[in-house]
Protein backbone atom coordinates (compact mmCIF):
# COMPACT_ATOMS: atom_id res chain seq x y z
CA UNK A 1 0.00 0.00 0.00
CA UNK A 2 1.29 3.47 -0.91
CA UNK A 3 -0.28 6.90 -0.68
CA UNK A 4 -1.08 6.49 -4.37
CA UNK A 5 -3.40 3.63 -3.49
CA UNK A 6 -7.03 4.34 -2.75
CA UNK A 7 -8.14 2.48 0.37
CA UNK A 8 -11.60 1.26 1.29
CA UNK A 9 -12.30 0.26 4.89
CA UNK A 10 -15.38 -1.82 5.71
CA UNK A 11 -16.28 -1.71 9.41
CA UNK A 12 -19.15 -3.47 11.12
CA UNK A 13 -20.99 -1.37 13.71
CA UNK A 14 -20.16 -1.82 17.39
CA UNK A 15 -22.01 -4.34 19.55
CA UNK A 16 -25.64 -3.22 19.75
CA UNK A 17 -28.47 -3.80 22.20
CA UNK A 18 -30.07 -6.00 19.53
CA UNK A 19 -26.89 -8.11 19.40
CA UNK A 20 -27.27 -8.50 23.16
CA UNK A 21 -30.77 -9.87 22.64
CA UNK A 22 -29.89 -12.32 19.85
CA UNK A 23 -27.03 -13.74 21.92
CA UNK A 24 -29.62 -15.10 24.36
CA UNK A 25 -31.49 -18.37 23.71
CA UNK A 26 -34.44 -17.61 21.41
CA UNK A 27 -37.16 -19.69 23.08
CA UNK A 28 -40.06 -17.32 22.37
CA UNK A 29 -41.88 -16.19 19.26
CA UNK A 30 -40.65 -12.59 19.32
CA UNK A 31 -37.42 -10.80 20.15
CA UNK A 32 -37.75 -8.29 22.99
CA UNK A 33 -35.53 -6.02 20.91
CA UNK A 34 -35.08 -6.48 17.17
CA UNK A 35 -32.15 -5.60 14.97
CA UNK A 36 -34.69 -4.38 12.40
CA UNK A 37 -35.45 -1.43 14.70
CA UNK A 38 -33.45 1.48 13.28
CA UNK A 39 -33.33 3.25 16.65
CA UNK A 40 -31.39 0.47 18.41
CA UNK A 41 -28.21 1.88 19.90
CA UNK A 42 -24.70 0.68 20.72
CA UNK A 43 -23.77 -0.81 24.09
CA UNK A 44 -20.81 0.29 26.20
CA UNK A 45 -19.05 -2.83 24.97
CA UNK A 46 -19.77 -1.70 21.41
CA UNK A 47 -18.35 1.76 22.05
CA UNK A 48 -15.16 0.21 23.41
CA UNK A 49 -14.95 -1.94 20.28
CA UNK A 50 -15.25 1.20 18.15
CA UNK A 51 -12.49 2.85 20.18
CA UNK A 52 -10.14 -0.05 19.43
CA UNK A 53 -11.04 0.10 15.74
CA UNK A 54 -10.55 3.87 15.67
CA UNK A 55 -7.01 3.58 17.07
CA UNK A 56 -6.02 1.42 14.11
CA UNK A 57 -7.90 3.55 11.59
CA UNK A 58 -6.31 6.75 12.91
CA UNK A 59 -2.89 5.19 12.33
CA UNK A 60 -3.78 4.00 8.83
CA UNK A 61 -5.42 7.28 7.83
CA UNK A 62 -3.49 10.19 9.42
CA UNK A 63 -4.21 13.83 8.64
CA UNK A 64 -1.86 13.80 5.65
CA UNK A 65 -3.60 10.72 4.19
CA UNK A 66 -7.22 11.14 5.33
CA UNK A 67 -10.48 9.30 4.81
CA UNK A 68 -12.59 11.42 2.46
CA UNK A 69 -16.04 9.89 2.96
CA UNK A 70 -17.62 7.80 5.72
CA UNK A 71 -20.75 5.96 4.60
CA UNK A 72 -23.44 4.71 6.97
CA UNK A 73 -26.89 3.14 6.73
CA UNK A 74 -30.14 4.60 8.06
CA UNK A 75 -29.69 2.71 11.34
CA UNK A 76 -28.63 4.61 14.45
CA UNK A 77 -26.03 2.02 15.41
CA UNK A 78 -23.99 2.72 12.27
CA UNK A 79 -24.24 6.47 12.88
CA UNK A 80 -23.18 6.09 16.53
CA UNK A 81 -20.31 3.76 15.62
CA UNK A 82 -19.07 6.03 12.83
CA UNK A 83 -19.27 9.05 15.12
CA UNK A 84 -17.23 7.29 17.78
CA UNK A 85 -14.56 6.44 15.21
CA UNK A 86 -14.53 9.90 13.63
CA UNK A 87 -14.00 11.65 16.97
CA UNK A 88 -10.63 9.87 17.26
CA UNK A 89 -9.43 11.22 13.90
CA UNK A 90 -7.52 14.54 13.70
CA UNK A 91 -9.89 15.69 10.93
CA UNK A 92 -13.58 15.36 10.06
CA UNK A 93 -14.43 13.34 6.93
CA UNK A 94 -17.75 13.79 5.17
CA UNK A 95 -20.48 11.62 6.73
CA UNK A 96 -22.91 10.23 4.15
CA UNK A 97 -26.01 8.09 4.68
CA UNK A 98 -27.23 5.69 1.99
CA UNK A 99 -30.23 3.36 2.51
CA UNK A 100 -28.68 0.83 0.12
CA UNK A 101 -26.32 -0.02 2.98
CA UNK A 102 -29.21 -0.96 5.29
CA UNK A 103 -29.41 -4.44 6.78
CA UNK A 104 -31.63 -6.95 4.99
CA UNK A 105 -35.32 -6.19 5.49
CA UNK A 106 -37.42 -8.93 7.12
CA UNK A 107 -40.78 -7.27 6.41
CA UNK A 108 -43.69 -8.75 8.34
CA UNK A 109 -41.29 -10.91 10.37
CA UNK A 110 -39.10 -8.00 11.50
CA UNK A 111 -39.20 -8.93 15.19
CA UNK A 112 -39.93 -12.67 15.02
CA UNK A 113 -37.66 -15.57 15.90
CA UNK A 114 -37.35 -18.63 13.66
CA UNK A 115 -39.53 -20.44 16.18
CA UNK A 116 -42.15 -17.72 15.91
CA UNK A 117 -42.28 -18.00 12.12
CA UNK A 118 -42.44 -21.80 12.32
CA UNK A 119 -45.32 -21.84 14.81
CA UNK A 120 -47.33 -18.79 13.74
CA UNK A 121 -46.72 -18.89 9.98
CA UNK A 122 -46.11 -22.56 9.13
CA UNK A 123 -46.80 -22.05 5.42
CA UNK A 124 -44.08 -19.39 5.23
CA UNK A 125 -41.70 -21.53 7.26
CA UNK A 126 -42.25 -24.40 4.81
CA UNK A 127 -41.58 -22.05 1.91
CA UNK A 128 -38.39 -20.92 3.63
CA UNK A 129 -37.30 -24.53 4.02
CA UNK A 130 -38.18 -25.34 0.41
CA UNK A 131 -36.47 -22.31 -1.15
CA UNK A 132 -33.57 -21.99 1.26
CA UNK A 133 -32.23 -18.92 3.05
CA UNK A 134 -30.72 -17.45 -0.12
CA UNK A 135 -33.93 -17.28 -2.17
CA UNK A 136 -36.66 -16.97 0.45
CA UNK A 137 -38.26 -13.52 0.70
CA UNK A 138 -40.41 -12.88 3.80
CA UNK A 139 -43.71 -11.03 3.21
CA UNK A 140 -42.87 -7.37 2.66
CA UNK A 141 -39.15 -8.07 3.07
CA UNK A 142 -36.08 -8.93 1.03
CA UNK A 143 -34.20 -12.03 0.02
CA UNK A 144 -30.45 -12.02 -0.46
CA UNK A 145 -30.73 -11.25 -4.17
CA UNK A 146 -32.61 -8.05 -3.32
CA UNK A 147 -29.77 -7.15 -0.97
CA UNK A 148 -27.18 -7.95 -3.65
CA UNK A 149 -28.96 -5.75 -6.17
CA UNK A 150 -28.89 -2.64 -4.00
CA UNK A 151 -25.32 -3.10 -2.78
CA UNK A 152 -24.15 -3.66 -6.37
CA UNK A 153 -25.82 -0.38 -7.28
CA UNK A 154 -24.11 1.37 -4.36
CA UNK A 155 -20.69 0.12 -5.48
CA UNK A 156 -21.35 1.13 -9.07
CA UNK A 157 -22.61 4.63 -8.26
CA UNK A 158 -20.49 5.59 -5.25
CA UNK A 159 -17.33 3.49 -5.00
CA UNK A 160 -16.32 2.92 -8.61
CA UNK A 161 -16.16 6.66 -9.33
CA UNK A 162 -14.61 7.71 -6.02
CA UNK A 163 -10.98 8.79 -5.66
CA UNK A 164 -10.28 9.53 -1.99
CA UNK A 165 -10.13 6.97 0.81
CA UNK A 166 -13.55 5.59 1.75
CA UNK A 167 -14.97 3.97 4.88
CA UNK A 168 -18.29 2.12 5.19
CA UNK A 169 -19.72 1.45 8.65
CA UNK A 170 -22.41 -1.13 8.08
CA UNK A 171 -24.16 -4.35 9.01
CA UNK A 172 -22.99 -7.95 8.76
CA UNK A 173 -25.18 -8.98 5.80
CA UNK A 174 -24.72 -5.79 3.80
CA UNK A 175 -20.95 -5.85 4.33
CA UNK A 176 -20.85 -9.46 3.15
CA UNK A 177 -22.87 -8.41 0.10
CA UNK A 178 -20.27 -5.72 -0.58
CA UNK A 179 -17.47 -8.29 -0.19
CA UNK A 180 -19.32 -10.48 -2.70
CA UNK A 181 -19.28 -7.62 -5.19
CA UNK A 182 -15.67 -6.60 -4.52
CA UNK A 183 -14.00 -10.00 -4.57
CA UNK A 184 -16.48 -12.49 -5.96
CA UNK A 185 -17.69 -14.24 -2.82
CA UNK A 186 -20.15 -16.99 -3.75
CA UNK A 187 -23.83 -16.26 -3.06
CA UNK A 188 -24.18 -19.29 -0.81
CA UNK A 189 -21.01 -18.31 1.03
CA UNK A 190 -22.55 -14.95 1.93
CA UNK A 191 -25.39 -16.80 3.67
CA UNK A 192 -23.02 -19.24 5.39
CA UNK A 193 -20.72 -16.49 6.66
CA UNK A 194 -23.68 -14.43 7.85
CA UNK A 195 -25.02 -17.29 9.96
CA UNK A 196 -21.61 -18.06 11.47
CA UNK A 197 -20.98 -14.33 12.18
CA UNK A 198 -17.78 -14.12 10.16
CA UNK A 199 -17.62 -10.33 10.62
CA UNK A 200 -17.57 -9.54 14.36
CA UNK A 201 -18.65 -6.17 15.71
CA UNK A 202 -16.23 -3.33 14.86
CA UNK A 203 -14.17 -5.69 12.67
CA UNK A 204 -12.25 -4.00 9.84
CA UNK A 205 -11.83 -5.32 6.29
CA UNK A 206 -9.51 -3.35 4.00
CA UNK A 207 -9.30 -3.08 0.22
CA UNK A 208 -6.96 -1.13 -2.04
CA UNK A 209 -6.73 -0.16 -5.70
CA UNK A 210 -4.37 1.95 -7.79
CA UNK A 211 -7.11 3.93 -9.50
CA UNK A 212 -10.62 3.86 -10.91
CA UNK A 213 -9.68 1.43 -13.67
CA UNK A 214 -8.17 -1.02 -11.18
CA UNK A 215 -10.04 -3.75 -9.31
CA UNK A 216 -10.28 -3.67 -5.53
CA UNK A 217 -7.99 -6.18 -3.83
CA UNK A 218 -8.17 -7.41 -0.24
CA UNK A 219 -5.47 -5.82 1.90
CA UNK A 220 -4.15 -7.60 4.97
CA UNK A 221 -3.90 -5.63 8.20
CA UNK A 222 -0.23 -6.63 8.37
CA UNK A 223 0.43 -5.06 4.97
CA UNK A 224 -1.53 -1.96 5.88
CA UNK A 225 0.22 -1.49 9.24
CA UNK A 226 3.67 -2.20 7.78
CA UNK A 227 3.30 0.51 5.16
CA UNK A 228 1.30 3.10 7.13
CA UNK A 229 2.85 6.54 6.98
CA UNK A 230 5.26 5.79 4.12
Amino acid sequence: MTHRDQILALVRHGHSFANDETEKPADGYYYKLSGSDKSVGVTERGLQQCDRASALLAMLFPEENPIEDVWISEYDRTDLSAGRIIQSLPYVPALRCDPRLNKREYGQFWNMTYLGVEKLHPEQFKLYKDLGALKYRPPGGENYFDLFERTEEFVRENLENSSGHQMIVGHSASLLALIRELEGLEDSEVVRQYHCVSIPNAYIVLYARKGREDSWRRLSLFEAIATAGR
